[in-house]
């Protein structure tokens, strides 16, 4: 018995964790109104795929110049990731993105930045 008592604390611990874990930022960009979009990853899995090895989903934030939110969405964003690959690949909307560490060309930094936090970051848990 105290062992079922001590794997039922231990699962509470772990749910607890998981329940309130906060949403990790991997991208932020100031647009020129002053405008801030954040975006977060909210979940991150593991995937038994050749062509990609996460599937994830997304969070937006929208702020405006004082900090206030403006918009904010219920993270149901997917895409998917390849890491074992060079160059790597981000599939979202229906469209795959051919990504490196170093380069993105102009408007896909938040793609880069997904990858990195994916693929170089330590893993969501």
């Amino acid at each position: 018995m105290p062992r079922l008592w001590m794997c039922m604390l231990a699962s509470a611990f772990v749910g607890a964790n998981a329940a309130y874990a906060e949403p990790i930022v991997f991208h932020s960009e100031t647009l020129s109104d002053r405008t801030t979009v954040t975006m977060a990853l909210t979940s991150n899995e593991a995937l038994s795929r050749q062509d990609y090895d996460f599937g994830v989903t997304i969070k937006l934030i929208e702020t405006d110049e004082t900090g206030s939110v403006t918009y904010h969405d219920n993270g149901q964003h997917k895409a998917l990731v390849q890491c074992h690959a060079n160059p790597g690949k981000v599939f979202v909307g229906g469209r795959e993105y051919i990504v490196t560490g170093t380069f993105a060309p102009a408007g896909d930094g938040w793609k880069r930045d997904l990858w990195r936090a994916v693929c170089l970051e330590p893993p969501l848990s």
